[in-house]
């Protein structure tokens, strides 16, 4: 009977001290700093906002039905549920993403975390496996652990994988702070979610997020980019006037980038910024302090280009675009600064290094000048494209274009044959520009543009990888960019996936 009264009386603090489904700031408790969305889809740590003025800092935690301590952590900016990997030999991969809800059995686990409370209101967040779930911790870069925009991944904390920081615990232990009662987000990602209703709180109301952001696109040369033990993953900083240095780190995130290769990299730019307030980024690869005096062999790493674009209040301002003149010089090569000489290196056009600073300024785009209101003048669309590493053939295997108007009766506008016929081959750049004939139309008229490869399938096939497209319209006068999107690739032409369509910028 004393057994029974006395389990009677802890079950109701084992059920308070359970951990509620709702809607929380996960702050690092070391420094207080909130994680904060990318979108570039990683995660960082970033400073708490006034005002709960910070939607992308907002997470829906959810109980796994089922499973005491198991959650899925949701951004509700996003949409989307932090996610771990593995590799083919079962091996935690350290980055962490944020992805679509992932609806195979077998794969749910992957958006499911162990959350772990050792004390009240301190918790430990771990993966989901079916071994050594309390080795793996979601952490913060402990040399950066005080810098804005480190990146939040895994980090092992055990003597063999981690001996140098394995009983340092200050950057994996967070507070998870509730959103107060009454709390508005005007995001269209999520419903807010009450977290706790025995808090009381005035209502606040969150004001929409700036859109403001730098894409800088990087391509490499002849020489990739892979990472070491001993190196550090490059990373930018941007400078601007009047405002801290934004520094995102690991810009790579642990990836290797092949010759030739196209990658964006976003960094979110604060409300108050204007286009000449960006002065220049520095994109920086260290040597870790061991391995200064070259005892291991380092990664060299060739930049043939990089191209940098502000959008501000919807607007786009070109700051840089540097490349080489020559076709197979360098704009800058990595390169550790122990070991080996120049030798091969004094072609490239801002010399070599582990560091390169890069200066912005407003480079305006150029439109056609208005045409006289007597003369009519049919739209100009300019299609820009990279291929990556499977060539477009040409001949019967070509790019046709297709933009799909709102107006009823259904009225599309067909560009066929883009490449003309012609090959356009792996890692090659090609711009085309075209009159759009036909009835008038407007931007608002548009409702998507569909690229489509025109080859069969079968053994022989063609296929194409398309890394970059940017389309731009101009309409009596006006130019507005249409497309812009960067990856590796963007989609792969082949078999029966051969057409996609690409959602218009408004």
């Amino acid at each position: 009977m004393k057994k029974l009264l006395l389990l009677l009386l802890i079950m109701p603090i084992i059920g308070f001290a359970q951990l509620r489904s709702g809607r929380y700031f996960i702050k690092l408790m070391h420094n207080g700093k909130n994680i904060q969305y990318n979108p570039s889809s990683i995660l960082m740590l970033a400073n708490g906002c006034a005002d709960f003025n910070c939607p992308g800092q907002f997470f829906d935690l959810t109980m796994v039905a089922g499973s005491p301590k198991i959650y899925t952590i949701k951004n509700t900016q996003s949409g989307k549920f932090l996610t771990f990997s593995e590799d083919e030999y079962g091996n935690v991969i350290p980055g962490l993403t944020l992805q679509t809800a992932k609806t195979s059995s077998l794969n749910r686990r992957f958006q499911q975390f162990l959350i772990n409370s050792d004390k009240d209101g301190i918790y430990s967040i771990h993966p989901r496996r079916t071994t050594g779930i309390m080795e793996l911790f979601v952490a913060t870069e402990l040399r950066d652990i005080n810098s804005g925009g480190t990146i939040v991944s895994l980090e092992y904390k055990t003597p063999d994988r981690n001996p140098a920081n394995y009983n340092v615990f200050t950057n994996v232990m967070w507070n998870l702070i509730p959103i107060p009662i009454g709390t508005i987000s005007r995001t269209t990602t999520s419903t807010p979610v009450v977290a706790d209703r025995s808090q009381s709180s005035s209502s606040v109301m969150i004001t929409p997020p700036n859109n403001n952001k730098l894409d800088i696109d990087i391509r490499t040369g002849g020489d990739n980019l892979e990472q070491r033990d001993h190196q550090e993953n490059p990373e930018i900083t941007v400078e601007i006037a009047g405002h801290r240095s934004i520094v995102l780190p690991n810009i790579n995130k642990n990836q290797t980038w092949v010759n030739n290769s196209l990658h964006r990299i976003t960094i979110p730019l604060p409300a108050t910024v204007n286009p000449e307030d960006l002065k220049s980024i520095t994109i920086t690869r260290k040597t870790k302090q061991w391995n200064r005096d070259g005892l291991v062999s380092s990664d060299n790493w060739t930049v043939s280009n990089v191209a940098v674009v502000a959008i501000i209040n919807n607007k786009q301002t070109n700051l840089a675009n540097y490349t080489s003149a020559r076709p197979h010089n360098k704009v800058f090569r990595f390169k550790a600064m122990s070991g080996g000489d120049e030798t091969g290196e004094i072609n490239s056009v801002y010399g070599w290094g582990t560091e390169v600073n890069l200066a912005l300024s407003q480079r305006p785009t150029a439109t056609p000048a208005p045409a006289r209101a007597t003369t009519v003048v049919n739209p100009i669309i300019k299609i820009e494209t990279l291929t990556g590493g499977d060539d477009l053939r040409g001949g019967n295997d070509n790019l046709n274009v297709l933009i799909r108007l709102k107006i009823r009766p259904v009225r599309n506008i067909s560009l066929n044959n883009i490449n003309n016929r012609q090959s356009w081959g792996n890692f090659t750049e090609h711009t085309v520009t075209r009159p759009v004939s036909g009835l008038p139309f407007s931007f608002d008229d548009i409702e998507d543009i569909v690229l489509r490869h025109t080859g069969a399938g079968g053994i022989g096939a063609d296929n194409w990888y398309l890394d970059k497209l940017k389309i731009s319209l101009t309409i009596a006068g006006e130019t507005r960019v249409l497309v812009d999107q960067v990856s590796a690739p963007i989609h792969y032409f082949k078999g029966d996936s051969r057409s996609k369509t690409f959602q218009i910028l408004r």
